[in-house]
């Protein structure tokens, strides 16, 4: 067996639009993170980390409390969750990017994206 065939074939042409998709809300992502967190040096506050379901934030503040953003590549949602005495975790997007069956509440940090 070559190493080559290990792996499926992958190509662009059937996902592109997933792609783009995707790297469009991470650039929304980045770019909220990127405003919201305190500066750190080698732009350690701006990553993505691999989760057990996809790519996740770590805690971003937001006033007096945080929210957490994860790419659920399992479910295929983008998550945000809440902390605090009413913990909330609310789907912002779903399978294929429907928003309007996941409409997101007023005063929610979703509203941000």
């Amino acid at each position: 067996m070559d190493d080559r065939d290990i792996w499926p074939r992958l190509p662009l042409a059937d996902w592109q639009d997933t792609r783009d998709t995707l790297h469009m809300w991470m650039q929304i992502v980045g770019k909220t993170r990127l405003a919201l967190s305190p500066r750190q040096n080698h732009w350690w506050h701006v990553p993505l980390y691999v989760s057990a379901r996809g790519l996740t934030t770590t805690p971003i503040p937001y006033g007096s409390r945080a929210f957490q953003v994860e790419f659920d590549f399992i479910d295929h949602r983008l998550t945000i969750e809440t902390g605090g005495p009413r913990d909330r975790r609310e789907a912002v997007a779903g399978a294929g990017g429907d928003r309007q069956s996941n409409p997101v509440p007023r005063g929610s940090p979703a509203r941000l994206l």
